[in-house]
């Protein structure tokens, strides 16, 4: 029954609340459509209204964007309560989605009521309505979170290891890739794509200010994508490399270093808040996919996880490893 309530609060809080707030501000957009000009300001800049198109830009803005991102953000978070699994940030997804939803529902369609009978090309400016918009999506946001059940983390059960034997002399290293699964890169991808193809959609336009940082921002994806998408990771008797394979980031674990080394299952959002190179509490993530990961916990408690295949082989070479440490600062 709270499995149930939790996923249903969060569907009602992620997308049924949102789609009520744009069907409102929707319905008020189109009633006041006889008292708008037949183009209006749709972007004010430093200088005044700057930006001019159809009504109905505002309400397909609306429609897209309010229903959309938050439906987006409720939808990742969704199959891993299915599973189970409980995290704050699990329960904070749907509430940023309805605040998202609250501040462009009042943002548009404020901007587009102050307009009423106003002449083309003319608009008062939009200070107070920005204002209340930011104000209407952290109350929304608040409420979300409010609405909606209690969720601590739940810990991974940890599996430990038995060490490799390793007789004297002999040497052992274990050499392999941590790569992101399909659905991480598509979104990369995807986002890096459409952010080249409105880039040059507004070098085209000949407008080369929002043109430069859609390029730049572009550019920025695929450099990110590039730095913490792949990664190769060694375990040898001196201890565990990981490195992505354009060089940085780069992270050293000394055999001397480790306390503990296990097998744990991760869930991206769940426990790290998302994918890809993630540092929160207590822990740094190598997080490209859900599933089985390596973790490797340091003498000072802070823990190094590794989202790869055939973790339990590289945990024993690490176990190994640590356990020859141990050995050396005895000696």
């Amino acid at each position: 029954m709270t499995h149930d309530r939790t996923v249903a609060r969060a569907i009602q809080v992620g997308i049924v609340a949102p789609a009520v707030l744009v069907a409102v501000g929707v319905a008020l957009q189109i009633a006041s459509r006889d008292q708008l000009p037949a183009r209006v300001v749709t972007h004010w800049g430093p200088q005044g209204p700057d930006g001019f198109d159809s009504p109905w830009t505002f309400t397909f803005l609306t429609l897209v964007a309010g229903l959309g991102i938050p439906a987006l953000m409720t939808v990742f978070s969704i199959p891993a309560m299915r599973r189970g699994e409980r995290s704050p940030m699990l329960r904070l997804m749907p509430a940023i989605g309805l605040g998202f939803a609250a501040l462009i529902v009042t943002l548009s369609t404020g901007s587009l009521l102050v307009q009423r009978g106003m002449d083309e090309g003319s608009a008062p400016g939009i200070g107070p309505i920005v204002i209340a918009s930011y104000a209407a999506a952290i109350l929304a946001g608040l409420v979300g979170w409010a609405a909606q059940p209690r969720q601590e983390l739940i810990q991974p059960s940890e599996r430990r290891v038995d060490p490799l034997i390793v007789a004297p002399g002999e040497r052992v290293a274990w050499v392999g890739r941590a790569e992101a699964g399909g659905g991480l890169l598509a979104i990369l991808v995807g986002a890096a794509l459409a952010l080249s193809a409105g880039a040059v959609w507004m070098w085209i336009a000949g407008d080369p200010g929002p043109a430069l940082i859609l390029t730049g921002v572009a550019a920025l994806i695929a450099v990110l994508a590039g730095a913490t998408t792949s990664f190769t990771v060694r375990a040898d008797l001196s201890g565990l490399v990981v490195r992505s394979h354009v060089g940085i980031p780069r992270f050293r674990v000394p055999a001397a270093d480790i306390a503990e080394v296990s097998v744990i299952d991760v869930s991206g959002l769940a426990q790290f808040g998302g994918w890809g190179v993630r540092v929160v509490p207590g822990a740094t993530g190598i997080v490209l996919r859900n599933g089985s990961a390596l973790q490797v916990t340091r003498r000072g408690g802070r823990r190094l996880v590794v989202t790869i295949d055939d973790a339990a082989t590289i945990a024993a070479v690490l176990a190994a490893a640590s356990e020859a440490g141990s050995h050396a600062d005895q000696d």
